[in-house]
């Protein structure tokens, strides 16, 4: 008995030694398993942070244009790699170079960055560009090894991460543009060269649109149905006087468009016809074979004839009633059931105004949208799509520009055999280097909306509130009233180079005098701070007229009030002459000269000029210099736009 105990004994032993062994084992693979899987994903990890901060530092040196742009943004991801490598990679990768301590632009990366480039061997690392305003970096390789890693989802022993980052102008880029001459003659006439450049964002003044017909149009004449007229644009000229009946200047030039456009028979043409009061019309000579379609559309669809202003008609100030008239072949002589009008400024006569209303809406569309909501959208929520300057435009030799330089090296009034235009949104891929100030009825009413309508730029949101106490109430919406110097941390330090800094509009490399630091940064987060492009438009007219301008460079403004601008002691007396105005004096001035331009009954309403029936005709704008923002803080999450190569950068990782 006790023999057979004790065998039993001996065996369960044995048993309990087999299975304490065993699960020794288990435990001993399940702990080598884990310590592997950790350090395969550890090693993973570590290669995504090595990709995410290679792209994040090289892309500090983005946009990249040209190709020697592309090789400084290479050379900074070289120069992250070569300083921050992992465990094994140099042994891996000998081309990678010892680190140039401090100096990301050693001559001892030019080789690494150049492969790096051309990604002939992706193990070692490439860098790409999405965009120009993007850079994307694959790491070199790394060996993972550790036995049991591909356990955690390893495919193989070696492994690459890569990374995407992006940079961003903090604000919105909005729909409009500004005319540099412009700004340069009305800054020279009203303030001597010295001071802030400011004036009005307007509307074209179409007039009233599409009307009825009036009983200043003969009633025997036989009127049709077709064309549709939606306008005449720009609808509103400046008088061409004359001596004695010779023109003195051009005459303006003006588009007719409409939709449901007839099918000329044989022997037929198409006139404009202009008709004023109860006296005698005048036709512009018949303009067949110009009448321009949409691409791809009926004749049913939109189209436009554009026609020179007769001298009779420019010269005449008041409005003008427009219509279309169809002549010659078999048929009747039809004129357009639809009336638009044309309205004829007088010249303002005022020498030390010369231009007030100096930038215009522009077309830009969006993606997935309708044109008569483009505009809309796009004050509301900004331009949806990159912009970019227009190449090898200007060149100076001085970094000290007068204006009579500036105004010598702004000449380019069309763009050129690089033009991309920001008119079909059918771009592919390519970036608007051209934008397109030619205006239609449907921009003219999104205006109001887009702006201070329940959801417009302006107006005071829960997704976008407004400060306390920096409101009121226009048109039964709630809108924002910041004030420009609620940013700034103290007036002493400004001056006329914070606003205007002249240089700074085509040289983005000189310095701005003024200290980033006044300026506070929570203006980034105004309804009244945004971007809009900056074209020329040469002669010095008096606005941006309708047609495809060059974009010169990009230019922060901030929607003004006029008290808001009396205020700032922006004038260096010493250096102007005692005849140049004050601020003060210049606003009222300008002021009243824009008023002129405008339907009657207009109000200012904190910087907004509103009719009676509360259609918003101009915005009063002031200029900020690019260099003389303040940094993006680091936790800032407001409104971000594609860089616009000037100004601030705000740096994203985008995958």
């Amino acid at each position: 008995m006790r023999a057979r105990l004790r065998a039993r004994r001996a065996d369960e032993g044995g048993a309990i030694a087999l299975f304490t062994a065993t699960v020794s084992v288990a435990i001993l693979v399940v702990a080598g398993l884990a310590v592997d899987i950790g350090n395969t994903w550890a090693q993973r990890g570590q290669l995504q942070v090595q990709a995410d901060r290679a792209a994040t530092f090289a892309a500090e040196m983005l946009p990249a244009d040209t190709a020697a742009d592309r090789l400084e943004v290479a050379k900074a991801a070289a120069y992250y790699i070569a300083c921050h490598p992992l465990p094994d990679q140099r042994d891996a990768h000998p081309e990678i170079p010892a680190c140039p301590t401090g100096n990301p632009a050693s001559p001892t990366l030019d080789a690494y960055a150049n492969q790096l480039l051309t990604g002939l061997d992706p193990r070692s690392g490439r860098v790409g560009f999405p965009t120009r305003n993007q850079v994307s970096v694959l790491v070199p390789s790394s060996q993972i090894d550790f036995g049991f890693g591909a356990a955690a989802g390893a495919s193989g022993t070696e492994q690459q991460k890569t990374a995407t980052a992006k940079i961003a102008s903090p604000g919105l880029l909005s729909p409009m543009a500004l005319s540099l001459d412009c700004l340069l003659n009305s800054g020279a006439n009203v303030l001597g060269g010295g001071g802030v450049p400011f004036g009005y964002i307007s509307t074209t003044h179409q007039g009233s649109g599409t009307t009825s017909t009036t009983t200043t149009w003969p009633t025997t004449l036989t009127y049709a149905d077709v064309p549709d007229l939606n306008g005449v644009s720009p609808g509103r000229v400046t008088q061409v006087l004359s001596v004695p009946g010779v023109p003195v200047g051009p005459l303006p030039t003006v588009v007719v468009s409409g939709s449901g456009w007839p099918t000329l028979t044989a022997g037929q043409q198409l006139a404009v016809v202009f008709k004023q009061g109860t006296g005698t019309s005048i036709t512009v000579p018949p303009v067949d074979g110009t009448l321009v379609l949409e691409p791809g559309t009926n004749r049913r669809r939109l189209g436009s004839v554009s026609v020179q202003v007769p001298a009779e008609v420019a010269g005449q100030t008041g409005e003008w009633q427009v219509k279309v008239r169809v002549t010659g072949g078999t048929a009747p002589t039809t004129y357009s059931l639809d009336t638009s009008t044309l309205d004829v400024d007088p010249l303002l006569g005022i020498d030390d105004v010369g231009d007030v209303s100096c930038g215009r809406l522009l077309k830009s569309p969006r993606a997935g949208t309708q044109a008569n909501v483009n505009f809309e959208l796009n004050l509301q929520e900004g331009i949806d799509h990159l912009i970019t300057t227009y190449p090898s435009l200007l060149s100076a030799s001085t970094t000290n520009l007068s204006f009579g330089e500036l105004q010598s090296l702004v000449g380019l009034t069309e763009c050129g055999p690089q033009r991309v235009v920001d008119t079909n949104g059918n771009l592919q891929g390519q970036t608007p280097n051209c934008v397109v100030t030619n205006m239609s009825n449907a921009y003219e009413a999104g205006f109001t909306p887009g702006m201070i309508g329940p959801q417009g730029r302006l107006a005071c949101t829960s997704d976008h509130p407004c400060r306390p106490g920096e409101s009121f109430t226009l048109g039964g919406v709630t809108l924002n009233d910041d004030e420009f110097t609620d940013f700034v941390r103290s007036t002493s330090l400004l001056s006329s180079s914070t606003f205007f800094n002249l240089d700074t509009f085509l040289r983005t490399d000189l310095p701005v005098l003024t200290p980033t630091s006044n300026l506070d940064r929570s203006i980034y987060e105004s309804h009244r701070f945004m971007w809009v492009a900056v074209v020329s438009t040469a002669g010095a007219t008096s606005a941006v007229q309708a047609g495809d301008y060059p974009v010169l460079t990009f230019r922060p403004i901030f929607i003004t009030q006029s008290e808001a601008l009396s205020s700032l002691p922006l004038l260096d007396q010493s250096l102007l002459s005692p005849l140049v105005p004050t601020v003060g004096a210049a606003v009222s001035l300008i002021d009243s000269a824009m008023r002129l331009l405008l339907q009657p009954g207009v109000s200012d309403q904190r910087g907004l000029l509103v009719d009676g029936s509360g259609r918003l005709s101009a915005v009063r704008f002031m200029t900020i210099a690019p260099g003389a923002l303040p940094a993006v803080p680091a936790d800032y999450a407001g409104a971000e736009s594609d860089y616009l190569g000037v100004g601030p950068k705000i740096i994203r990782l985008v995958r």
